[in-house]
């Protein structure tokens, strides 16, 4: 089987973004065209083309490579990633989202079946990831969410249907550490950066979390304030769940409040972990903002 990479041509895609800056959008899916032929298997490439056939009104071809790519991520254990070009194609075809939605958990849950029976699917390194723990970072555990994987197909989606996709520049803030929080975030793509205010009122960097790591799941469950302030370290795809959507999606499929308790609780575990190994650095949760 042959996984999407997230890689493509840097020059390609820098080349496609400065004609586009140019106005020159004919040369610019000429390149893209070029490059995903050397590269047929580049997320950013086929990305990138669809999101410039929707600019110049070519709708139909556009939702082709998106919801191709969505199959391709789900069934390659990267479903933050299918669940992004799902969201995609829900913005230039909503009516297609419930199906494919369907569809696509459906793939996810069977790879995640495929994995735990061994298959030779799995891929080398892949683990079961802990939410955004330390070693996190970009692409770790090949993009995989335990998140995603403890909801049945069913669940999952429901959740997909009520996740919204947001999207965030380099710098580009996405939490502010104090501030109200009743949403969580999984990161589908690129890499942001966690934050926390120290009592001098410094700013200390903690990590890097990357495809497939989540945050903000303690402020959505408990109502506390954000633990952290996170911002957008590269281009990157979130995809946020707010309280009440949760509160849509548990009136049909009660067991999604009990996973996202068993996560907020395993992170303030960790958090008290933490605080009594570190008492005097002000290490309070900052994954979990």
């Amino acid at each position: 089987m042959t996984f999407p990479t997230e890689s493509g041509s840097p020059d390609a895609l820098d080349l496609a973004d400065a004609l586009v800056a140019r106005g020159d959008l004919d040369r610019a899916e000429e390149v893209l065209r070029d490059a995903l032929l050397a590269s047929p298997d580049s997320l950013k490439l086929r990305e990138e083309l669809a999101n410039l056939l929707v600019r110049r009104g070519r709708i139909a071809e556009s939702a082709v490579l998106l919801d191709g790519l969505a199959t391709a991520c789900a069934k390659a254990g990267m479903p933050g990633r299918a669940i992004a070009a799902l969201k995609k194609l829900a913005r230039i075809d909503p009516a297609a989202l419930r199906e494919a939605g369907r569809r696509i958990a459906a793939l996810a849950k069977q790879r995640d079946h495929d994995v735990a029976m061994g298959s030779p699917l799995r891929g080398a390194g892949e683990h079961r990831q802990s939410p955004a723990g330390p070693e996190a970072g970009p692409g770790a555990a090949a993009g995989r969410s335990p998140l995603f994987s403890d909801f049945s197909a069913d669940e999952l989606a429901a959740v997909i249907h009520g996740l919204d996709l947001r999207s965030f520049e380099p710098g580009d803030l996405v939490v502010s550490q104090g501030e109200p929080g009743q949403s969580l975030f999984v990161v589908a793509s690129g890499t942001v950066k966690v934050w926390v205010r120290e009592l001098e009122g410094r700013s200390r960097y903690v990590r890097s979390l990357g495809e497939g790591d989540f945050f903000g799941e303690v402020s959505l469950l408990t109502g506390r304030p954000r633990t952290a302030t996170v911002t957008a370290a590269t281009r990157a795809d979130l995809l946020e769940l707010g309280w009440s959507r949760v509160e849509e999606i548990v009136r049909d499929h009660p067991r999604v409040a009990d996973v996202l308790r068993a996560f907020c609780d395993q992170r303030l575990k960790a958090d008290l972990t933490v605080r009594s190994e570190s008492p005097t650095k002000g290490e309070a949760g900052p994954a979990g903002s």
